[in-house]
């Protein structure tokens, strides 16, 4: 997988049907220092569609990561995208809106994006706004439930799912690791000591008599 840092006015995102070839890094450092801590979003547009779809998307220390994939390049030409923070604190910022390009292959071959989220982000921005306050928008970020992003409902007061999955396919499976090294021996037992740890034959023996002679001079009354 290459990689490369998000610069410039166009995103070049590879060639129609290529999937996990590209990594775009988007440098986030400024915005937790303006905005504080929070989380990241982003949303892309293909070319000819009428609906941005949302990126799934990783973050490490300063960097925001898109892992392009063949729903990302199923259609050729330009394209749109638009990376979104989340403050706890309620606050919203954009970065500007990117063009993407996408160049066409000899094969059209590709994946669809996820379904349409019905202008998702702004339904997030509908919730904040209609929070009473400032304390109740950041009390009532969205948050996952069953795999699934719920956001607040103002009016009744509850959380409700907004159909949209909080997480990606599974990827392959990791190699097997190495075999551990070979522990060291334990220590040798205690060896048994006669008289101490087990009878010998002549003691079992004198045990017997000893207890047969007990009952030697035993009567019973009346015979």
């Amino acid at each position: 997988m290459r990689t490369i840092e998000a610069e410039g006015d166009i995103l070049y995102l590879g060639r129609q049907g290529e999937n996990l070839a590209l990594r775009i890094r988007f440098p986030v450092t400024a915005w937790a220092d303006t905005f504080g801590s929070g989380s990241f979003a982003l949303v892309a547009q293909r070319a000819g569609d009428a609906a941005p779809y949302p990126v799934d998307i990783s973050v490490d220390e300063s960097y925001v990561n898109w892992d392009v994939t063949s729903a990302d390049t199923a259609v050729a030409g330009l394209g749109h995208c638009l990376l979104l923070y989340y403050a706890d604190d309620g606050t919203v910022a954009k970065s500007r809106t990117m063009f993407t390009k996408v160049a066409p292959s000899l094969d059209d071959a590709g994946a669809d994006p996820p379904e349409a989220w019905e202008s998702w982000v702004n339904r997030v921005l509908t919730a904040c706004k209609a929070a009473e306050n400032i304390a109740e928008a950041a009390a009532h970020m969205p948050i996952i439930e069953r795999d699934t992003w719920w956001l607040w409902n103002s009016d009744e007061g509850v959380y409700e799912d907004s159909g949209y999955p909080a997480r990606g396919e599974q990827g392959p499976q990791g190699e097997q690791g190495e075999q551990g090294k070979q522990g060291a021996d334990g220590a040798d037992g205690a060896t048994p000591v006669r008289g101490t740890d087990y009878w010998t034959a002549e003691d079992q023996a004198e045990i017997v008599a000893a207890v047969a002679a007990l009952f030697t001079d035993v009567s019973v009354e009346g015979q």
